[in-house]
């Protein structure tokens, strides 16, 4: 889609030649646009925290397993007492799991490794 233009020689009304602004009009003009620029900055960071806060529960659901995997790092005496109670309680199930660990810790190596 493309934009009329104006024929040749004629001019718009926003071409119009404007008189020279002083230079303390000109100055006081562009602090007073900053001004505005910086408020409606300001209102517009606090509209997006506003709004970002309904994303909170879903960002601490998706922090859940990194918190629990930074606990196993700092515990591992207690991970391997879970571990092995566990086995001994449900020594299938464990084996079970553990080779279905191996298996994707293979493939993921596979694909990692390069060719």
């Amino acid at each position: 889609m493309s934009v009329p233009r104006r024929p040749s020689g004629v001019a718009a009304a926003d071409d119009a030649p404007t008189a020279p602004v002083p230079r303390g009009a000109r100055r006081q003009a562009l602090a007073l646009r900053k001004e505005r620029l910086l408020l409606r900055s300001e209102q517009l960071r606090d509209e997006v925290t506003a709004q970002s806060q309904a994303l909170v529960p879903w960002l601490q659901l998706a922090e859940a397993p990194r918190s629990a995997w930074d606990w196993g790092r700092t515990h591992p005496l207690m991970v391997a007492v879970a571990l092995a109670g566990l086995a001994i309680w449900r020594p299938r199930r464990v084996l079970r799991w553990g080779w279905r660990a191996w298996s994707v810790y293979r493939w993921w190596q596979s694909l990692r490794r390069p060719r």
